[in-house]
């Protein structure tokens, strides 16, 4: 069980001799932040569906998508003409590189990525979304 604390900044006005407190507490973990390297498909479907409530996505679209692309497996790979597609998003490297921000091999990085392509629109570049949801 983690603890948490609280930061407290203290400014002492002399004039008024009057103390002023500002408390910042530490947010605790999300689904997302406590994703690890190597998460199970449960702590990854934690995170998705923590994404989706955050980014406002399409739960069925978005949720769907992963399940196809690689069943909420970390370490997913698809061989394609680009040399493969890996992790919970599928990424290729050009593609996670142009678009995303991190770790290519990051299941926390692919999923931020993918959520952050899913709300500008770009959910084409997932063969299951073009298949099962593009209308």
């Amino acid at each position: 069980m983690a603890a948490f604390g609280a930061l407290a900044i203290i400014n002492y006005n002399l004039s008024t001799q009057n103390f002023y407190f500002k408390v910042v507490a530490p947010q605790p973990p999300t689904p997302l932040s406590s994703l690890t390297a190597t998460p199970t498909t449960a702590e990854v479907k934690l995170a998705v569906n923590f994404l989706i409530k955050y980014w406002h996505l399409n739960r069925t679209e978005f949720y769907g998508t992963i399940n196809c692309e690689s069943g909420f497996k970390y370490n997913a790979f698809a061989p394609n003409k680009y040399g493969g597609s890996y992790g919970v998003a599928q990424y290729i490297p050009g593609t996670f590189k142009s678009s995303c921000l991190g770790n290519y091999k990051s299941p926390k990085d692919q999923l931020i990525c993918m959520a952050k392509m899913f709300q500008d629109g770009l959910q084409s570049n997932w063969d299951c979304y073009n298949l099962h949801f593009k209308k």
